[in-house]
């Protein structure tokens, strides 16, 4: 700005001063507020504490609500889980005569209640948040996921009840059960394929386990009714029929590997749910199957010096009941016998295990029943009859025969429980006491489905004592097995023992003790024989040691093979070792049964069982 602006505004001076009748004008910060409403003051300072108190109840009125949900949700968790044994009980074959289900329902009631909770509108907002809202979301699954099986279970047992109930009097209404339980399987199994579990990555340790344990067991219960679809469906065709089965009697007293020795055979003709069983023959009174049988590759490799293709007592030097089977049908058509569609084993445990249901029976002024069976059939019968001529041993033999006629009349009958038979049937099929195979696909997968194929899984361990000594002294020996692992990087390094002891007599007739004209034996009571292992295919650095040398080894079929022969004197006892490595990630494996009797006594850690069925062992 020019010094002339500065100087005039330096020398201006109002021409006209205020009136000096007017008060002067008050300070900028004296005066009078400019009104904007027409409200007072302290009315709008109102405004926006009202807005916050109203937002902030509305929030505390919704975590109220939202912690009733969560809590009630939660609650109904806890007390649906106290009701699952409840209902594990009561949804058993076992309990279909029970007319209520009240801790099924309340344990299905629960877990509706718990996911109506968590998929509550309250809830709504948590579930959207990434972290939180996924835990709520998998919660909700599992809630309604559990609902879902136990009304599945509910609903399958309540199906079930008027089909067990129904008279089973002849083979027409055997093969309608048959069919309703398949069809109630079925159903079972199409509802259980919609369940979402829900995400199972992202979870916190607690939910991640619970949801882990329930795919677990949803798995297992998928399974079994799979299995009881494909199993009923493949029993409904064999009964239907027309079948000409060959049936093989197993001698526990002389075992081989995962059965005993086939001494005996008969046929049995199934159609429109009857079946007759044919009388039973000693093997040395059947035609002889030639000696140009065909051999699967590996069972021609590792046992075809024994002559397993013309001689019955040696065609089960393998546990893979397929492959010997397969086998026994081809020799049966060879020897003139005829075609047979497939092929059944039993063994005195699995007559027992019918005799249970069937009841007494009564022939050549004997009483057999279900008590005293199991030790005349595996020695007391050598006392009871002469042996030592063959008209002796025929006398005998026809006196077994009639004991199982009266047995699977009794299975034909009206009078047995089909529900108890299919019971007994179960047991005896978990031991290997049971085994059957048809060349018929659909039949072949529904006798795997129910157990009975004899099939070894690949991740398997099975032990054999196979006799050769010509005796009875398998009744004799008692086997003890220890099991252990050791994990590395490098896998899995498993461990194995089997002490065997010889508790046979010396006193007892040589048919039993021996030694039998011909045999390698030359006392009574030495027991000779073939210690063998079926181990997976995939395990590696195998050693099998303690016997008296190694014998054949190498793969049989989808597993591998380990031997060594061994002889155990009187009152003596014989330990081997078996020691491999499984990759890593390995940490399971399948013990198989023996079918042995005495059963293998199995120690894994504080863990103890006898075989009398296979086990799946962890580590």
């Amino acid at each position: 700005m020019s010094d002339n602006t500065e100087t005039f505004f330096e020398d201006w001076e109002p021409q006209d001063p205020a009136p000096t009748s007017f008060e002067t004008a008050p300070a900028p910060d004296e005066l009078p507020p400019v009104l904007t409403t027409s409200l007072p003051a302290a009315a709008q300072e109102f405004r926006p504490n009202w807005r916050r108190r109203i937002l902030l109840g509305a929030l505390g009125a919704y975590l109220l609500a939202l912690a009733f949900v969560l809590v009630s949700g939660f609650e109904a968790l806890s007390n649906a889980q106290a009701h699952i044994s409840a209902t594990k009980t009561e949804l058993s074959i076992a309990n279909l005569g029970a007319d209520d289900l009240p801790g099924a329902e309340a344990a299905a009631d629960s877990m509706h209640r718990a996911h109506t909770m968590f998929a509550s509108p309250v809830v709504w907002p948590l579930r959207l948040l990434p972290v939180v809202g996924r835990q709520l979301r998998v919660v909700d699954k599992l809630s309604r996921a559990g609902e879902l099986v136990v009304r599945v279970g509910i609903d399958a047992r309540n199906a079930a009840k008027p089909v067990a109930a129904e008279s089973t009097q002849d083979g027409a209404s055997r093969l309608r059960v048959l069919a309703a339980t398949q069809r109630i399987a079925h159903d079972s199994v199409q509802r259980l394929s919609k369940v979402d579990l829900g995400p199972s990555d992202h979870l916190i340790r607690p939910l991640a386990d619970t949801r882990a344990k329930f795919a677990a067991e949803l798995n297992r219960i998928g399974d079994l009714l799979e299995r009881t679809d494909t199993g009923t469906s493949g029993l409904a065709a064999f009964l239907k029929g027309p079948a000409h089965y060959a049936v093989f009697a197993a001698n526990n007293s002389e075992m081989r590997a995962g059965s005993g020795m086939y001494l005996q055979a008969a046929t049995l003709d199934v159609a429109n749910g009857e079946f007759h069983l044919g009388p039973m023959k000693s093997i040395y009174d059947l035609p002889p199957a030639p000696n140009d049988v065909p051999l699967e590759y590996d069972f021609l490799r590792l046992w075809g010096t024994q002559a397993p293709g013309s001689d019955y007592r040696f065609v089960n030097m393998t546990p893979r009941f397929p492959t010997s089977a397969a086998l026994l049908q081809r020799m049966w058509a060879a020897s003139g016998a005829g075609p047979v569609d497939g092929v059944l084993v039993l063994d005195p445990v699995a007559v027992v295990d019918l005799m249970k249901v069937t009841g007494d029976v009564s022939t050549g002024g004997h009483t057999v029943s279900a008590g005293n069976a199991l030790g005349l059939f595996l020695h007391d019968q050598y006392l009871t009859f002469p042996t030592e001529t063959k008209q002796n041993n025929a006398v005998r033999r026809d006196f077994l025969d009639d004991v199982v006629q009266q047995v699977f009349e009794q299975v034909n009958s009206a009078k047995t429980s089909q529900q108890d038979l299919g019971q007994a049937l179960g047991a005896a099929a978990s031991g290997r006491h049971v085994l059957a195979w048809a060349a018929d696909n659909k039949v072949e997968r529904g006798w795997d489905a129910l157990g009975v194929s004899g099939t070894l899984p690949d991740q398997s361990v099975a032990f054999a004592l196979q006799n050769r000594g010509g005796n009875k002294l398998d009744y004799f020996q008692s086997i003890a097995a220890t099991a252990r692992a050791t994990i590395s990087r490098a896998g899995s390094d498993v461990t194995m023992e089997f002490a065997i002891r010889n508790a046979a007599p010396t006193n007892e007739p040589a048919y039993i003790v021996g030694p039998q004209p011909g045999s390698i034996v030359d006392q009574p009571g030495v027991y000779v024989g073939i210690a063998s292992v079926n181990l997976p295919k995939a395990a590696t650095h195998v050693r099998f040691s303690g016997g008296d040398y190694a014998l054949v080894n190498g793969p049989d079929g989808n597993t591998q093979v380990v031997s060594q022969w061994v002889r155990i004197d009187p009152g003596k006892t014989r330990r081997l070792r078996l020691s491999f490595r499984l990759p890593p990630g390995t940490r399971s494996l399948f013990v198989a049964p023996s079918a042995r009797q005495p059963s293998i006594l199995w120690h894994i850690g504080q863990i103890s069982w006898y075989d009398t069925n296979g086990r799946v062992i962890h580590w």
